[in-house]
């Protein structure tokens, strides 16, 4: 057994596995998702699948109470990143800045957006 395993062969720290859940609605889903556990297992780090329903996944994803889920994520009628990237939005719950991303440099892009033209 290697220093930093425990006796399944999952990553360990401060006696703590490397364990992640990741929440999905779709069944048909778990295809893709078991590739991933699978790889994931192969470094040591232990995947949860957990199905959930839209209701649910909407709930938790907008609390942010979600440690990773699966999603399909798609473009807004008018394009325009700020809600989905800008900063401000970061530290707020129920939008679409899901993954809380604050980046200067975009947050200047986005502010640039609305006076770019082809």
């Amino acid at each position: 057994m290697q220093k930093n395993r425990d006796s399944e062969g999952w990553l360990i720290k401060d006696d703590k596995r490397f364990e992640l859940s990741i929440n999905y609605v779709q069944k048909s889903s778990e295809r893709i998702l078991t590739i991933f556990q699978e790889d994931l297992r192969d470094i040591g780090v232990k995947l949860n699948l957990k199905q959930v329903t839209w209701a649910t996944d909407i709930k938790e994803v907008g609390e942010r109470t979600f440690e990773l889920s699966s999603r399909a994520y798609g473009g807004i009628l008018f394009p325009n990143p700020e809600s989905s990237v800008h900063s401000k939005f970061a530290d707020k719950k129920n939008n679409n800045n899901i993954w809380g991303f604050k980046n200067a440099r975009v947050d200047e892009i986005c502010e640039q957006y609305p006076l770019m033209f082809d």
